[in-house]
């Protein structure tokens, strides 16, 4: 009921975890945050995904959020919600059962890195899952420090992300960075995503593959549009071993200044999940000699933000989601694309894909904003698929060709938000060098 407490829903929540799988403990979670007011079963209706696009090597997801609220740096959002005085920020465990319908799941796992510093037992992590209030796919959920400690990439933090995948597979989880401009929402409290998606990233194909001596473990930098290194072994400590050898070659050698980086803005993305050799019990299985764990690791620095001509697709800062292939764009733009769906179907069916027609000094007033981006991506999405042998005149032309042009744009923001080109191999082999990875 509504009024269970946060005690009764914890004893739910371990029942059902202990029959169900983690999976279920999170099916749970939703189920109560629907009916009890926590998330808008109404607004989320009103997402939109689109198909997956593949068109050569890109392979994205693109989805436009209409419930989340857009949130751009140094422009003030109404809040609605107040915090109980005993919290700290709206992460802070005071919120569980004071905010309406916010309810999670407690657990632990094992201070791994502590305990290797003092070489002794150390008290285990404390955690919390709950559900955002504006979920992006399947089991989103957000897992947050019990103690209100700020957001901050460490050795910790490889550890904290193999732990819980360990114990909680098929569920992916993730990690923000801990600098502004590279997508973390709330420095102020630890706290990591997690989620069952199979984000275009996992099906990456290496551009480099490498091996890390002694530790077992396998390393590939990934053929997509950010940069991003793949580790896999048959353990958590083999691929811990290697992805805190990735996170120090990166953030603390000299490899900003050959790429005129600001130091103090080096930082690191992560994404870890568990794999099984038959494909079950997670999200894309393995083949025969691959590794039980998985982490992949993207480079961030937060002065590499995305292009002011894709503003009107995206302002908001890019964060692990994203950099996934898996966009989260704002819900002005349904309305918005609606308008220039209808502008370029009656341009096309009117004057067709040639000379001065496409131009987007004839966008009304009201989409003007999206003048660069028009040129630069609808335009050319148009025209490539006329030139294809589509006619002008096919009703379904114009939303192909806004579509096209809306991935083509996002995999462009990926690649703008990436600490360094993903096709520069010269510098992906210095940083794996850099972390004792033997390049094969």
């Amino acid at each position: 009921s509504a009024d269970s407490t946060q005690d009764q829903v914890q004893a739910r929540c371990e029942a059902v975890l202990s029959h169900g799988g983690y999976s279920s403990l999170l099916d749970l979670l939703f189920q109560f945050s629907i009916k009890f007011g926590y998330i808008d079963a109404e607004a989320l209706k009103r997402d939109v995904v689109f198909p997956r696009f593949r068109q050569g090597k890109l392979d994205l997801v693109v989805t436009i959020n209409c419930s989340k609220p857009e949130i751009v740096a140094g422009v003030a959002v109404a809040q609605k919600y107040v915090p109980p005085d005993t919290a700290q920020c709206v992460l802070c465990w005071a919120n569980v059962g004071y905010k309406t319908g916010l309810r999670a799941f407690e657990f632990t796992t094992p201070n791994v890195g502590a305990a290797a510093a003092a070489a002794v037992a150390a008290p285990p992590r404390r955690w919390f899952t709950q559900l955002p209030p504006y979920p992006y796919f399947h089991h989103h959920s957000v897992i947050v420090q019990r103690e209100h400690e700020a957001q901050v990439i460490t050795d910790a933090t490889v550890h904290d992300l193999l732990a819980m995948c360990d114990r909680f597979a098929p569920v992916a989880f993730a990690s923000n960075t801990d600098r502004n401009g590279s997508g973390a929402s709330n420095l102020a409290h630890r706290h990591y995503q997690a989620g069952s998606y199979d984000f275009p990233v996992f099906a990456a194909v290496a551009a480099i593959v490498g091996r890390c001596p002694h530790t077992g473990a396998s390393v590939e930098f990934l053929d997509f549009p950010c940069a991003a290194a793949r580790v896999r072994g048959e353990s958590p400590a083999a691929v811990a071993a290697v992805a805190k050898r990735l996170l120090h070659g990166w953030r603390d050698s000299d490899l900003h200044v050959a790429l005129g980086l600001p130091a103090d803005l080096q930082t690191m993305s992560f994404v870890c999940r568990r794999r099984f050799p038959d494909g079950g019990g997670a999200v894309g299985g393995v083949g025969d000699g691959e590794g039980a764990f998985e982490m992949t690791l993207i480079p961030r620095n937060g002065s590499r933000r995305t292009r002011e001509q894709l503003h009107s697709v995206k302002k908001e800062f890019v964060g692990i989601i994203e950099m996934l292939g898996y966009a989260i764009l704002p819900g002005r733009l349904k309305p918005q694309l609606d308008v220039l769906r209808c502008h370029l179907a009656d341009v096309l069916a009117k004057e067709g894909a040639g000379g001065e027609a496409m131009s987007a000094v004839r966008l009304a007033e009201e989409v003007q904003l999206f003048a660069a981006w028009w040129d630069a991506y609808v335009a050319v999405a148009a025209r490539r698929l006329v030139a294809e042998g589509r006619s002008s005149a096919d009703d379904s032309l114009a939303n192909e060709a806004v579509q096209e042009a809306l991935c083509l744009a996002f995999a462009d923001i990926i690649r703008d938000n990436s600490a360094f080109d993903s096709a520069d191999l010269g510098t992906a082999r210095r940083w794996l060098r850099n972390s004792d990875v033997v390049c094969i």
